[in-house]
């Protein structure tokens, strides 16, 4: 029996599973996979689509509030979903920060854990900003904390930096495509006669096989070719050793087909979900993170009281300033979106005729109007208006 098949069905197997594994977080990312608006999705299983015109990419929430006082380790205005809380509350001033390092997978203030790291807030840009901010008076603190935030948040650049990368990656994926389908074409002659191709059409097509097989060669070689173009050319905003990821990827073909989700997945830094969106999704992945982003803003999961729980008004001072500074600069993103904010936050319509209270922040009802919903957020009880479904909760 030749070997023929079972070479096939290894590569279409690689082909299909190659990128799926677990992360050890669930992070943001925007995705886009077929033709249609691309959509925002909260991804602990990494398994991108596999098309050569596929591509991710990533965002991170902010692991902390600041404020003129100092940092605290809860944050506000996150999109994600499920969001991560902190176990524990941990909060600095400014002037207390001597040392941040990244260790194990978090942010380490003074030898003590804070926040879990995150590639768009690292070790030395947070000490750079302690360092800064610890001999400045209050009013300063507040103006370069403001100026630090508007670099940030950047809609605009965020837009062109996306734009940017997939026009130049479109080469790479016009060869991808034209790869694809030549090793596709010529995959059903290498099985058994009869098993998808009847003996007489296989014997007519045979002599085009060779031709197909080269172009397809040939579509691959150009394709990494282009990719490292491509990767050369965005290589101030691409983790280092792309270029080395895509040779050693290209020794084996089936990883070699989704050059733009290897550009895209290597893009730093990240931007806040709410702006991927903005800058690359459809209107439904726009209203998702632009909701969970005000949510989090207005109603932000409750301090845990456990760690500096002496300095839990501290902390509550921080989030406060964070979440009403964020929450006017991402007023006016939405309004340029032509998003109103308002009209994302009125209440649903209930679910039911017992229905009289709501989550405010995962919409979740109840029926029952005083206490908190499981995250403990308190609830909204629901205007009278016309009751329409047939769930109860």
């Amino acid at each position: 029996m030749s070997d023929w098949p079972l070479i096939v069905a290894v590569f279409w197997a690689s082909y299909l599973l190659d990128g799926l594994h677990r992360s050890r977080r669930a992070r943001p990312a925007l995705v886009r996979a077929f033709p249609g608006p691309a959509v925002a999705r909260q991804m602990p299983l990494q398994w991108p689509a596999p098309l050569p015109w596929a591509w991710r990419f990533w965002a991170d929430d902010p692991p902390f509030a600041l404020s003129p006082g100092g940092i605290c380790n809860q944050p506000v205005g996150t999109a994600g979903r499920p969001a991560e809380p902190a176990l524990f509350t941990a909060v600095w001033g400014w002037e207390e920060i001597e040392t941040v390092v990244e260790r194990g997978g978090w942010l380490l203030v003074n030898g003590k854990p804070f926040c879990p790291a995150v590639a768009s807030y690292p070790a030395t840009e947070l000490m750079r900003l302690a360092a800064t901010l610890r001999d400045q008076d209050t009013a300063r603190r507040a103006a370069l904390l403001r100026r630090w935030l508007a670099l940030q948040y950047r809609p605009a650049h965020w837009a062109r930096r996306l734009r940017l990368v997939r026009r130049v990656s479109r080469w790479p994926v016009a060869a991808n495509t034209l790869a694809l389908a030549a090793f596709a074409a010529a995959s059903p002659f290498a099985l058994p006669t009869g098993m998808l191709l009847r003996k007489e059409v296989a014997e007519g097509l045979a002599g085009y096989v060779p031709g197909v097989l080269a172009v397809g060669t040939m579509a691959f070689v150009v394709g990494v070719v282009l990719a490292v173009m491509a990767a050369r050319r965005l290589r101030r905003w691409l983790v280092p050793g792309t270029v080395k990821t895509i040779l050693v990827a290209s020794l084996f073909p089936p990883q070699g087909l989704r050059w733009r989700r290897v550009i895209t997945d290597a893009m730093q830094p990240v931007p806040h979900p709410l702006l991927a969106a903005l800058a690359g999704g459809g209107l439904a992945a726009r209203r998702e993170a632009a909701f969970a982003t005000l949510a989090d803003l207005r109603w932000p999961l409750p301090l845990p009281q456990r760690g500096d729980t002496g300095r839990i008004a501290e902390a509550t001072a921080i989030r406060a300033w964070h979440a009403g500074e964020f929450e006017g600069v991402l007023r006016q993103w939405l309004a340029q979106a032509g998003i109103d904010a308002e009209e994302l936050l009125a209440q649903p319509v209930p679910d039911g005729a017992s229905s009289c209270a709501y989550c405010p922040r995962c919409r979740s009802q109840f029926t029952r109007i005083d206490g908190s919903c499981p995250r403990g957020i308190a609830l909204v009880a629901l205007k009278p208006r016309t009751r329409q479904g047939t769930s109860n909760k």
